[in-house]
């Protein structure tokens, strides 16, 4: 995720704006919605896995959840708002993970157990989750949201001229 933030923060600053425009369909805000509880209960899961098998950090699940997703909108927001700081201090992916990394981990005293796979995985899940969204799901959200302003643009004329500026 950090590096897709990273390699393509255009991307989720234009979905942030989309996701909170006034003029975005309720619709297409549902289904923003229904991604992010995915992700979020996804994450809670192998947050409650890991911490079962110790691979995890002690904590409340959903403490470390929203932690780990704030990190991720907050570099949203930075890539927004300074873009060049962003490019040349946007954090690589270990960095945000050690938040859910055990004290031993943290200290060097790397417990090895066939059972810490749940870190192992919430690591997938960082890496993967939003190439796989980039690609798929961002794709169909595209085509939604443009066919969502056609239709908003047939009945509202701020959004027709959004629709008419973005399609420049």
């Amino acid at each position: 995720m950090v590096q897709a933030r990273r390699e393509y923060p255009e991307i989720y600053q234009i979905l942030d704006q989309v996701k909170n425009a006034e003029a975005t369909p309720f619709n297409l805000r549902e289904r923003f919605h229904q991604q992010s509880q995915t992700f979020h209960d996804v994450m809670r899961q192998l947050i409650i896995e890991g911490q079962a098998e110790g691979s995890v950090a002690a904590g409340d699940p959903e403490q470390l959840v929203t932690a780990f997703v704030a990190c991720f909108e907050g570099l949203t927001r930075l890539a927004l708002h300074n873009p060049e700081q962003f490019k040349q201090s946007c954090p690589d992916a270990s960095i945000l993970l050690r938040m859910l990394q055990p004290e031993a981990h943290r200290q060097g005293n790397f417990i090895s157990s066939p059972g810490s796979g749940s870190l192992l995985v919430i690591q997938a899940a960082c890496y993967l989750y939003i190439d796989r969204s980039s690609y798929m799901n961002k794709r169909h959200l595209w085509k939604d949201i443009d066919e969502d302003a056609s239709e908003a643009s047939s009945r509202s004329p701020k959004a027709a001229r959004n629709h008419e500026y973005q399609n420049k």
